[in-house]
């Protein structure tokens, strides 16, 4: 009976999981989102979140693109433009600034830094094993996991940005639809769409396109506009958040959270405010013949030509790249910095030999670690980083207000001499000088966009105003009443 009750039994459970298996099995009906045709621009979102994954955002997105490409066309033009800029900073009072050592101030791993983590974590882990004299090094298992216990910025040493005199943009295109060409990441801190005509007229664009416009700040700031759009990533603005100063900024600003792509999120928020993205995937709209973005450069090359500025022309590059890159690299800042970071060790540990390469060399910075100690090195390296946090503090606030809302006299030498030191390079003006003349302009050119106030670079414009129209007078003349002619025509290219 056993034997019969034990197959019964599996029979009966047998035909339970075949009519559990043949029950119908209820489906979820997704909604169908119908967007009514019309020739209207949606708002994608009107929640406190835009997510570029949501199906009704995307809908709305696809009949945006839609609709301005009917417009476009119907017109064969395009006249609305932004400007895009991804930045981990935000603009300090709402103004873009130069980037150099009275400004700005990044987190910086040198030598030192990384021999001090490494060393501390290995110390913490135990792994520093000897035998008699003999350091046996672990293995690289050992020190990957070691190193994940201790904090990567853990000896960061503040420095200057690497000075940069131009501010870059990309227009009605997000960073990263622009592949390899910029070479600098997207999904930054801020994504800042603005009105191009900040830009346009500010009398310092030297080049536009859609993938890459910059303009001079080493002179005047270029203020973001009562229209700007702040767009932030959901979870970077949780972090954000915590900073009262950035938040107070973005008070009167329209910011727009995100989840999501970065690239999508940007254009969705263009196609709301009536500007077509110069690409977007062919799942959201099908342009097979590139009419946005041929339309973006056709219009933008007639705008660079009655501006009198270049188009598309490469900033960086030692042949084809601009003029202000090749001074950017001749800044001594960072090597002023290290020389600083130097002095303030060796005043905080006079009986240590300390000196450049402690910070810039292995062999040297272990010395250093060795004689002084990880804990005592993190210590001071935390001391130097406040000071010079106060210090910058008060020069960046010094530098903006300095050169805000400057006399209408030296904001048009300023413009003058840009306009000036630029066609020089264009027409190729060298050879009218000797060696000795060469080298004494470029040192005067490089003051003129790297002194720390304003009258410094004063001073070096009319020197190199001076000596340039001793070498070419009629064509300076020329060159100054045309380009004024330019700035009483401003034209307005808004949203």
């Amino acid at each position: 009976m056993r034997l019969f009750d034990m197959f019964k039994r599996k029979k009966q459970e047998e035909i339970i999981q075949q009519i559990a298996t043949e029950q119908p099995q209820i489906r979820q009906v997704e909604k169908e989102i119908v967007i009514p045709d019309s020739n209207e621009i949606l708002e994608i979102t009107t929640s406190e979140v835009l997510d570029t994954n949501n199906k009704e955002a995307i809908e709305k997105f696809k009949h945006n693109l839609k609709t301005l490409y009917r417009r476009l066309e119907e017109t064969g033009k395009i006249d609305k433009f932004v400007t895009i800029r991804d930045d981990d900073f935000y603009p300090y009072d709402d103004k873009w600034v130069v980037a150099s050592n009275q400004t700005i101030l990044e987190e910086n791993n040198l030598i030192l830094s990384f021999r001090i983590r490494e060393r501390l974590a290995l110390k913490n882990a135990g792994l520093n094993k000897k035998i008699g004299n003999i350091l046996i090094p672990p293995t690289e298992a050992e020190k990957e996991e070691a190193l994940k216990k201790v904090p990567k910025n853990i000896a960061s040493i503040l420095m200057p940005a690497h000075f940069r005199s131009t501010k870059h943009f990309t227009i009605n295109t997000p960073l990263g639809a622009t592949g390899s060409y910029n070479g600098v990441q997207d999904n930054r801190n801020f994504t800042i769409i603005d009105n191009m005509d900040n830009l346009i007229n500010s009398g310092y664009t030297y080049s536009i396109s859609p993938r890459d416009a910059y303009l001079d700040v080493t002179h005047e700031p270029l203020k973001i506009s009562n229209q700007a759009i702040i767009l932030i990533k959901e979870d970077k603005y949780e972090k954000i958040k915590q900073n009262p100063e950035i938040i107070k900024q973005l008070q009167n600003k329209k910011v727009v959270i995100y989840r999501g792509d970065e690239t999508l999120a940007i254009d969705m928020l263009l196609t709301q405010i009536g500007v077509i993205p110069t690409s977007v995937g062919m799942a959201y709209y099908e342009d097979s013949t590139n009419l946005a973005n041929n339309k973006t450069e056709e219009a933008l090359k007639q705008i660079a030509k009655e501006k009198q500025i270049a188009y598309d022309q490469s900033h960086g590059g030692e042949k084809e790249g601009h003029f202000s890159s090749h001074y950017d690299d001749k800044n001594p800042d960072w090597h002023h910095a290290i020389s600083d970071l130097e002095i303030f060790l060796q005043q905080r540990f006079p009986n240590a030999q300390i000196n450049t390469s402690s910070i810039i060399k292995q062999d040297a910075a272990d010395r250093l670690i060795d004689s002084i100690g990880e804990e005592n090195l993190i210590e001071a390296i935390k001391d130097y980083n406040k000071q010079i946090e106060e210090k910058i503090k008060s020069t960046r606030k010094k530098h903006i207000e300095e050169r805000s809302n400057l006399p209408k006299d030296i904001s048009e030498m300023f413009q003058k001499t840009v306009r000036r030191i630029d066609m020089f390079y264009k027409n190729n003006e060298k050879s009218n000088y000797t060696a000795d003349e060469f080298r004494s302009l470029e040192e005067n050119i490089r003051l003129f966009f790297q002194a720390p106030t304003v009258e410094e670079q004063l001073q070096k414009a009319s020197i190199i105003l001076k000596t340039m129209s001793k070498q070419n007078n009629n064509e300076l003349s020329a060159m100054i009443n045309d380009q004024n002619k330019s700035i009483e025509e401003e034209r307005n290219y808004t949203l």
